[in-house]
C-alpha cells in the first residue's frame, strides 16, 4: 500500500480479533501518508479515510456501502477464511474484489483440510485462468469424482506435486527457517496422563453407549464425528487438573518468569483449569481468551501478556489461534485436540514468530494414556503431511478422512468391538454442523 498510492483506497479484511491490530500497524507505518479506521458494526457507516479494516463476518452486511467506495486494493488476511464458496463472506468478498486493481491473499495455512479448499484462492487470484473451470480443477487436484449417489466427491487429494508448482506462480511462501534464522526450533511434547479408574470406567462406558447406538436406524448424519467428539471432550474433562498441575510445576520450576498459554476448546474445560489453578496457586495471574471476549479487549490482554502482567493465559484455540503475537511465552499446552492440524499450527505460532528470543519453543500436547488421545498423536502428523504436500511440496500419506482412521485405530487396539467398521453407512461419516444428537440417551443434546 505505501509503494502503490496510485491503487488507493484500500480494504483489509481479517478476523475480528486482528482488527485493531491491523489499525495499530497501519498507524505505526502509514499514517503521515493514509489515513485509516475500523468498521466496528453492521450498521455502522463506512469510513471515508484510504484504508478501511473490517472483519469477514460484516462483509456481506456491508456489501451494498463498501461497493460505493470502489476499493481499488483489497488484502485478505487469513483468507482462508474463503475456503467455503457458498458463505455469505465469501460472496460479498470475491464480488467487491473482483474489479480491484490489486487483490493479496495472506495465509500461513491456505490449505486447512484439503485442496478444494485453496479453489476460491485460486479462482480469485487467476480468474482468467480459472474462471468456470471448477470441475477441471477438483478433477485434477481432489482426486474429483461422482459418488454412488450422484454427487461430486471433493475430499481429496491428487497431483499436489502439480499444484504446488502452479501456485508458485502467484503464491510467495517460505519456510520460517529459510527467511528468519533467529526464529526458534519448535518441538512437540505429548506427555502421557493417566485417569483414575472412575474416569477409565466412565469413558468406556460412553465409548460402548455409543458403538451399541450404530444398531440404531434413527442415528442421524455424522453420528461418527458426534461420537468422536463426545470422547474428544471427555478426555478434555480429564486433563483438567492434569494441565493445572502442569502449570503450576512449570510456575515453579520457571525462573526467568516466562509466562505460559494453555489452549482449550470448550469454555467449560477452560474454567475447570482456572478453578483448579488458582486452588494449587492462591494469586496466579491468569488472563482468559475466547470466543465472548470482543477485539478491543483481546488487545488489551495481548499487551498485557507482552508485558508480563500474566502468568498463564487460558484461550480458546479457535478464538486466539490467528493474528495474536505472544512472544513473551515460548511454550504452549493443548488440552483438547483440534480436528484441523492447521488450527494447533497456527495456535502453536502464536508464540514462534518475529521477536521470539528463545532457543526454542515447546508445544504440550497432554494425552489420556488408553484413550483416542493417542491415536490423535499418529493421525494429525499424517494429515500436516497431506496439506504441506501441496503448500511445500513432497509426499501426501494417507488421504482417509480422520474420524475413520481413529475409528479404526480404536478398533485395532481393542477399545471398540472389532466389528464397529461394518455398521458404517456413508451417513456415518458426514461432517454436519446440526445438533448432534446422542443415542446413549435416547434424547436431543445441545
Amino acid at each position: 500500500m505505501a509503494l502503490h498510492p496510485e491503487n488507493m483506497p484500500a480494504l483489509i479484511v481479517c478476523p475480528s480479533n486482528v482488527k485493531y491490530n491491523w489499525l495499530k500497524e497501519c498507524k505505526a507505518w502509514v499514517s503521515s501518508t493514509y489515513t485509516s479506521a475500523v468498521i466496528d458494526s453492521g450498521k455502522a457507516p463506512v469510513p471515508d479515510t484510504d484504508i478501511v479494516i473490517i472483519n469477514y463476518d460484516l462483509m456481506s452486511k456491508q456489501k451494498n456501502a463498501l461497493e460505493l467506495r470502489n476499493f481499488n486494493t483489497f488484502i485478505f488476511d487469513e483468507s482462508h477464511y474463503l475456503k467455503t464458496a457458498k458463505a455469505k463472506r465469501t460472496i460479498a468478498c470475491m464480488e467487491l474484489a473482483k474489479p480491484a486493481h490489486t487483490v493479496l491473499c495472506l495465509s500461513g495455512t491456505a490449505i486447512p483440510n484439503r485442496p478444494v479448499e485453496f479453489w476460491n484462492t485460486i479462482s480469485m487470484l487467476r480468474p482468467t485462468e480459472w474462471k468456470g473451470k471448477w470441475q477441471e480443477y477438483v478433477t485434477r487436484f481432489c482426486d474429483g469424482h461422482i459418488n454412488d449417489r450422484g454427487y461430486w466427491e471433493t475430499s481429496g487429494a491428487s497431483n499436489q506435486g502439480e499444484l504446488n508448482a502452479l501456485a508458485r506462480d502467484f503464491m510467495i511462501r517460505r519456510l520460517k527457517k529459510e527467511v528468519l534464522a533467529e526464529l526458534p526450533d519448535k518441538i512437540r511434547q505429548y506427555p502421557l496422563v493417566s485417569p483414575s479408574f472412575k474416569e477409565v470406567t466412565w469413558y468406556r462406558q460412553r465409548a460402548e453407549m455409543w458403538v451399541a447406538g450404530l444398531d440404531s436406524p434413527r442415528r442421524n448424519e455424522g453420528y461418527v464425528l458426534n461420537m468422536l467428539n463426545d470422547l474428544r471432550k471427555i478426555c478434555g474433562e480429564m486433563k483438567a487438573l492434569p494441565a493445572a498441575e502442569w502449570c503450576a510445576d512449570y510456575i515453579a520450576q520457571n525462573k526467568i518468569g516466562k509466562p505460559l498459554i494453555v489452549f482449550s476448546h470448550h469454555l467449560h474445560i477452560q474454567e475447570s483449569i482456572e478453578q483448579h489453578l488458582k486452588k494449587l496457586i492462591p494469586n496466579v495471574r491468569i488472563s482468559k481468551i475466547n470466543g465472548s471476549v470482543n477485539a478491543k479487549t483481546r488487545q488489551e490482554i495481548v499487551e498485557n501478556f507482552q508485558d508480563g502482567g500474566c502468568d498463564v493465559l487460558l484461550a480458546s484455540t479457535v478464538a486466539a489461534k490467528e493474528g495474536l503475537t505472544l512472544t513473551a511465552a515460548d511454550t504452549v499446552v493443548f488440552v483438547e485436540r483440534e480436528w484441523v492440524p492447521a488450527w494447533e499450527e497456527q495456535a502453536e505460532d502464536r508464540v514462534n514468530r518475529i521477536g521470539q528470543d528463545a532457543d526454542t519453543v515447546w508445544a504440550v500436547y497432554l494425552t489420556v494414556d488408553g484413550t483416542i488421545d493417542e491415536k490423535f498423536n499418529s493421525i494429525i502428523e499424517d494429515k500436516r503431511a497431506n496439506i504441506k504436500a501441496v503448500l511445500d511440496g513432497g509426499e501426501v500419506g494417507e488421504r482417509t478422512s480422520i474420524s475413520i482412521q481413529l475409528l479404526q485405530a480404536m478398533v485395532d487396539s481393542g477399545e471398540l468391538p472389532s466389528d464397529t467398521m461394518n455398521k458404517l453407512t456413508a451417513n456415518d461419516v458426514v461432517e454436519t454442523t446440526a445438533s448432534p444428537k446422542d443415542y446413549t440417551q435416547g434424547e436431543e443434546q445441545e
